[in-house]
C-alpha cells in the first residue's frame, strides 16, 4: 500500500473505504464517449481483479444534454466497444449532466481532461466548496503511471487480463506520458479511437490497482474480494 505522504506528492484522491465499495463517476464533455469507454473498460478491469462487487463506475458529462446519444454514434460506438467486452447498456443509455450533488453521490469523480476538472470545480461553486470537493476529483490520466512498467506482468498477479495487456505492449511507454484523454473524431478512422482506447486501458489499471492498494486490511465482517 502506498504511503500517504506518496498519494499525496502524487495529486492522488483519499479512497475512503468506509462504506465497504466506491462509486467512480467518469466525467468527459457530454457524456457520449470517452467517459463511458471508461465506465467499461473500469468494470472490465476491476471484474479481473475481484473488485466488480466493491467499484461501482458510472459516467456524466460537464456540458451533457438529455437524451441518448443519436443513432449513428450509438451504433458506431457499439460495434467498437463490442470487441472490448465493454456492456452495450453503457452506450444505450440517456445522457447524464454533472450536477452539484453528483459531489454527494461519488466517492472520486475522474474527468477525463484537465479542462473538463476545472469545469466539475466550477459546478461545486465557491472557493469553501471547491476547496472541501477538490481532493476527491482529478483527471484519469493522473494514473497513468501509477502501475508503470509491472501493467504488463502476467499470471494470477497481473492488474490486466491477457487481452487488454497485448493492446498496451506495443505502445506502453507513449500511454504512460498520457495527459488528459482527447475525444476522437470517430469520421477520422480508428487511429484516435485506438489512441484513446489504450491510454484508457492504462490509466484505468492504475485507477484500479491504486483503489486496490487502499483497501484497508482490517475492515471488519465484509470482504468484497
Amino acid at each position: 500500500m502506498r504511503s500517504e505522504a506518496a498519494r499525496k506528492s502524487q495529486g492522488l484522491p483519499k479512497a475512503d473505504w468506509q462504506r465497504y465499495h466506491l462509486q467512480i463517476l467518469f466525467v468527459d464533455r457530454s457524456d457520449t464517449v470517452r467517459a463511458r469507454v471508461a465506465t467499461g473498460l473500469f468494470e472490465r478491469v476491476a471484474e479481473w481483479n475481484g473488485y466488480g462487487r466493491a467499484l461501482y463506475p458510472s459516467a456524466a458529462g460537464v456540458d451533457a444534454e438529455g437524451g441518448a446519444p443519436d443513432f449513428g454514434t450509438t451504433a458506431s460506438l457499439l460495434a467498437m466497444a463490442g470487441m472490448l467486452g465493454i456492456r452495450s447498456k453503457i452506450f444505450a443509455a440517456e445522457r447524464e449532466r454533472f450536477v452539484y450533488e453528483d459531489f454527494d453521490r461519488n466517492d472520486i469523480i475522474v474527468a477525463m481532461d484537465g479542462g473538463i476538472l476545472e469545469d466539475v470545480l466550477k459546478v461545486a461553486g465557491g472557493p469553501s466548496d471547491q476547496a472541501w470537493y477538490s481532493p476527491r476529483c482529478t483527471t484519469l490520466t493522473a494514473f497513468s503511471r501509477y502501475c508503470g512498467g509491472s501493467i504488463l506482468r502476467g499470471g494470477g498477479s497481473g492488474v490486466l487480463e491477457p487481452e487488454l495487456r497485448s493492446i498496451i505492449a506495443p505502445v506502453l511507454g507513449r500511454a504512460l506520458g498520457a495527459n488528459g484523454i482527447p475525444r476522437p473524431d470517430l469520421s477520422h478512422g480508428a487511429s484516435e479511437w485506438n489512441t484513446m482506447v489504450e491510454d484508457i486501458v492504462v490509466a484505468c489499471a492504475g485507477l484500479v490497482q491504486y483503489l486496490a492498494d487502499a483497501y484497508p486490511p482490517d475492515l471488519p465482517e465484509y470482504d468484497p474480494v
